[in-house]
């Protein structure tokens, strides 16, 4: 009796959640009629949100991916998204809270503790900590209430997501299920981001038109990419659709005209190639690439897209810095933030307080809240707790996909930790020219997915559960 009256108790938010749900149901259809049917759907899905976290989660990071917020891109309508509703939160502000509920409700049922994300545990405590110095010390700077709200609540993905993700990714079926997501997204972000090129659809650049501007859809791309690059070099065997849509992928992130990503996506395929256990497969499969870029090129029409390669080649000689406009003005910030840190070294400005212009250069408003070197931003916005916070988070991503790519006997996992070593890898190289993590909040969303699996997978890898002959679970 005791166990059923338990069981009860822990299905009970679930049930009343269920109920009030088909209560409003009545009540909308005695009200407004049969047309009111139209809203079962919905509100089969606000259930389903409010009482699973695994698919309140997976629709913020679905929808997070697959809608941009370029109004001047490809698709400009989803920009619509990601605007305040009532002035105060967006819709992926309400979905993130619907993860919270359902993650919640979820700890109830279940009867039972959080489960920690393991190594970032730490990290994320002293992150918090931080954002929490950062706004007090904001507000008695004198900084803007709204921006740092803004500020606090893009960290808040950061230190919500991955607890969510420990607590979902309890299962190698789980984790498996995550990464066959990631690679749908890749697959998806590289067609569209072709198509928007080859259409000419794209945000505009100059004379021309790149596949994406945000920095998000070519984070997703490049996990992709590094993913089937981890793949070969464990002689893993993937569907012929996935080796398809690869050059498209390259395509779509290469025209994004982001030097920063060529740069890091170089880097970071060689640090896969080396952590591979099959190196020399992984050849073949980067000169492919390198003609399906060659002949989108030919196929596009040659001079307007040769002409805007050169011009973004040519940007990556140090000796034309000063001739830069764009890389003119990251050298003057970077003079007047180092100005602000040797005043405030300790504490920094804290969130919401715009950084003084002491050597002037030409800026946009509202871009002295904002710091290109990430690690800078970090020590800026939330003093030295905040750099300390940041470089740990960041060490311990790139140790801990280090250890998932050295597991024994997986060999799927070990190809997912070693991509991911790679994307950590070009995520620091990506942040030493524009900071992403903890600013932009689709970047953040997904990079914090990304440390959430680590920390469910590294939990797996330590219970041991992985079965040495077949690379499956017990």
């Amino acid at each position: 009796m005791s166990q059923a009256i338990e069981d009860a108790v822990r299905r009970g938010p679930a049930a009343l959640a269920l109920g009030a749900v088909a209560v409003a149901a009545g009540f909308a259809v005695t009200a407004i009629g049969p047309p009111a049917l139209l809203v079962a759907p919905a509100a089969v899905a606000l259930y389903l949100l409010l009482t699973r976290p695994g698919v309140a989660l997976g629709t913020l990071l679905v929808v997070t991916v697959i809608l941009e917020e370029d109004d001047e891109g490809f698709l400009p309508v989803t920009s619509r998204f990601y605007e305040p509703l009532f002035a105060v939160a967006s819709a992926t502000d309400l979905l993130l809270a619907a993860v919270v509920v359902s993650y919640v409700l979820d700890l109830g049922r279940r009867g039972e503790p959080p489960r920690l994300p393991g190594p970032f545990t730490f990290p994320l405590l002293l992150l918090a900590g931080a954002t929490v110095m950062g706004a007090i010390v904001g507000y008695s700077n004198g900084g803007d209430g709204y921006g740092i709200g803004l500020a606090v609540r893009t960290l808040a993905y950061v230190l919500v997501i991955p607890l969510v993700c420990v607590h979902v990714l309890r299962t190698r079926t789980s984790l498996m299920a995550f990464a066959g997501g990631a690679v749908f997204l890749g697959v998806y972000k590289g067609l569209e981001g072709t198509i928007a090129w080859l259409a000419g659809a794209g945000h505009p650049l100059e004379e021309g038109t790149i596949t994406y501007f945000p920095p998000t859809a070519n984070l997703v791309l490049l996990v992709f990419l590094l993913g089937l690059a981890a793949a070969v070099g464990e002689r893993l065997s993937l569907p012929r659709w996935v080796w398809a849509a690869a050059p498209l992928a390259a395509i779509a992130l290469f025209f994004s005209y982001r030097r920063s990503f060529w740069i890091a996506a170089v880097l970071a395929l060689l640090v896969v190639v080396v952590l591979g256990r099959q190196r020399h497969r992984v050849l073949p499969i980067v000169v492919g690439l390198g003609l399906a870029l060659w002949a989108s090129i030919a196929l596009a029409g040659g001079s307007e897209a040769e002409s805007l390669v050169a011009a973004r080649a040519q940007e990556l000689d140090f000796s034309r810095v000063a001739s830069n406009p764009s890389d003119r003005y990251r050298l003057g910030e970077l003079r007047n933030v180092t100005r602000e840190l040797r005043a405030s070294p300790i504490t920094g400005l804290g969130l919401g307080v715009p950084w003084t212009v002491e050597y002037s250069f030409e800026y946009k408003p509202g871009a002295r809240n904002y710091t290109h070197v990430a690690a800078l931003w970090y020590w800026l916005k939330l003093g030295l707790v905040g750099l300390a916070a940041y470089i740990w988070l960041m060490g311990t991503a790139l140790r801990t996909a280090f250890r998932i790519s050295r597991a024994p006997g997986d060999r799927i996992l070990r190809a997912a930790g070693a991509a991911l070593v790679g994307a950590f890898v070009a995520v620091l190289l990506v942040e030493l020219t524009a900071a992403f993590t903890g600013t932009n909040l689709r970047f953040t969303v997904v990079l914090a997915a990304l440390i959430g699996w680590l920390a469910a997978a590294h939990a797996f890898v330590e219970r041991g559960e992985t079965d040495p002959v077949r690379g499956g679970s017990r």
